[in-house]
């Protein structure tokens, strides 16, 4: 048996969403594969990935076949329950009613939806979809939800959904939406007044978060506006939370993502700020668990935390009492006697005790 090692990336071919380390192993002996082995296939290999266990079977088509009723070329993935994961379309053919065209790369990443990766620009369910031929495919991939409905995708031209000016074109034109059709998110294509709040369209700078029921999760705004008594200037990025209040976070951040129920999932800090008796430096990157505890942070610095020296750039993480759960030491460390040497992962209980 031959074995390769490769690092998986994100949105790359076949294995969108498992960024992982893996093995690709070459057998001479195909017993116990999902799909029997044949001569329609020029090579066959095993995909393992180490953090989360899965197994995927790679074949190599000799040439175009139809595989569990869709027509495939090229390569397909097939996993340990038989079901078909990844595949490049041989010809147009209808996905959950939606025609998809040749050439188009299926790929399903979990039991809630699917993401194609498409080769020409079509309308999906009324919306123009902009596709754009790059390396890792994220100018041209369409997720769904299982049952066809679309999650995300490029618009291809400037429309109104749900009374919205999204932006379309070649640039700032990614749209998200709820389940039931809703805006999530897209780049506002002029400036407009949402439910008061004065918000910025345009070019650049023009990001916007809904909640399902239309209210803002964030906009940034398009003049000086007050709140509460509290004056924030043009081009200030505004958070809400699901009453209505101004988030701590507004203003201080260069990048945030949103749970689809609103309140901050991953962000990346503009400036120096102290959260929650934590000083940390900007550029840090910080993710939230759903109740807005601190779950993980990669500080841009080296920092100390709980009294423990954490090493830059490499993410740590904390119990739901916010308490250090583990970081990567950024120097030698001495705790109960026993002296614990720079580089190491040190693993604490929720009473911050070395494991």
């Amino acid at each position: 048996m031959k074995t390769t090692k490769k690092i998986c990336i994100f949105y790359f071919f076949f294995f969108g969403l498992l960024s992982c380390n893996s093995q690709n192993k070459e057998a001479e002996s195909y017993e116990g594969y999902p799909l029997k082995v044949t001569d329609d296939y020029k090579k066959v290999k095993v995909e393992e990935f180490s953090n989360n266990m899965e197994t995927f079977y790679i074949y190599y088509l000799k040439k175009p076949k139809v595989i569990q009723s869709y027509p495939c070329k090229g390569r397909f993935r097939i996993g340990t329950d038989s079901l078909i994961y990844g595949f490049t379309l041989s010809e147009d053919h209808v996905i959950n009613g939606t025609l998809i065209p040749k050439g188009s790369n299926y790929e399903r990443n979990s039991e809630d939806f699917y993401m194609i990766h498409l080769s020409k620009d079509i309308t999906i369910q009324g919306f123009p979809v902009y596709h754009k031929e790059t390396g890792l495919f994220q100018e041209n991939n369409v997720n769904f939800h299982n049952d066809g409905t679309m999650t995300g995708f490029h618009l291809a031209d400037d429309m109104i959904i749900g009374n919205i000016p999204c932006k379309g074109g070649k640039k700032n034109n990614y749209v998200m939406l709820y389940h039931a059709g809703d805006i999530r998110y897209c780049n506002l294509a002029e400036n407009m007044e949402i439910n008061g709040i004065p918000c910025q369209g345009g070019e650049e700078n023009s990001t916007l978060w809904l909640y399902p029921d239309g209210q803002i999760i964030s906009c940034i705004l398009s003049k000086d506006f007050k709140i509460d008594d509290k004056l924030y200037n043009q081009g200030t990025r505004l958070i809400f939370d699901n009453e209505g209040k101004v988030h701590f976070l507004s203003g201080q951040l260069d990048y945030v993502y949103f749970y689809d129920v609103g309140g901050v999932l991953n962000c990346v800090l503009k400036n120096d700020l102290e959260i929650k008796g934590k000083l940390i430096g900007k550029k840090s990157r910080l993710i939230f668990n759903k109740n807005g505890s601190l779950k993980k942070l990669r500080p841009s610095h080296h920092i100390v935390i709980d009294g423990i020296p954490c090493k830059k750039k490499r993410f740590m993480e904390f119990y739901p009492n916010e308490k250090i759960k583990w970081c990567i030491l950024s120097e030698d460390f001495e705790m109960n006697g026993i002296t614990y040497k720079k580089g190491t992962q040190l693993n604490f209980d929720e009473n911050g005790m070395v494991l």
